[in-house]
């Protein structure tokens, strides 16, 4: 009879656990004058990997105003720096810095977002810039910006029955 109670107490248990697993946040998509900010970082990701003169501190100040919170400066600096030192030659496509400034809007104006939604944005722009021949160094560097920009930002912060 024992064994009974505690198996079912041991059901019950493990299945309300799993439900404790962190919120999923919303993924917002630009809208109105935010679309006309993702085309500035794409305009602004082009510069950069084009060598223009003040790309960089553009692309810096551009990351910083799409953060809904005051800008984490150090990690959009880390996260703009890693991003230039993706591609020496040749640049690459439109598409490519298009994709990427999706991305980056995603990462730096999304607040709500859990660990695996973060590691979906890291995988996503490690593919595209994979694609596009970027050095898998500075690659791997913008996958730890990622992640630092949004520690910097997350109101979803982990706990610890999340664990769970």
């Amino acid at each position: 009879m024992n064994s009974r109670i505690v198996a079912r107490l041991s059901l019950v248990l493990m299945c309300d656990l799993v439900g404790c697993t962190q919120p999923s946040g919303e993924i917002r998509q630009p809208e109105g004058e935010e679309i006309n900010k993702v085309d500035d970082l794409q305009r602004d990701l082009a510069n950069v990997w084009n060598r223009s003169e003040g790309a960089m501190t553009e692309l810096v100040d551009d990351l910083g105003g799409l953060a809904p919170v005051d800008p984490p400066l150090p990690a959009t600096q880390v996260l703009a720096n890693s991003i230039g030192a993706c591609f020496k030659t040749p640049p690459p496509s439109k598409l490519t810095a298009q994709q990427v400034a999706r991305h980056l809007f995603t990462v730096m104006n999304n607040r709500e977002l859990n660990r695996r939604q973060v590691r979906e944005v890291q995988e996503a722009v490690r593919e595209v810039l994979g694609e596009a021949g970027a050095d898998q160094i500075a690659v791997a560097r913008v996958s730890a910006s990622i992640e630092d920009v949004q520690a910097s930002i997350t109101a979803n912060r982990r706990r610890w029955w999340h664990l769970f």
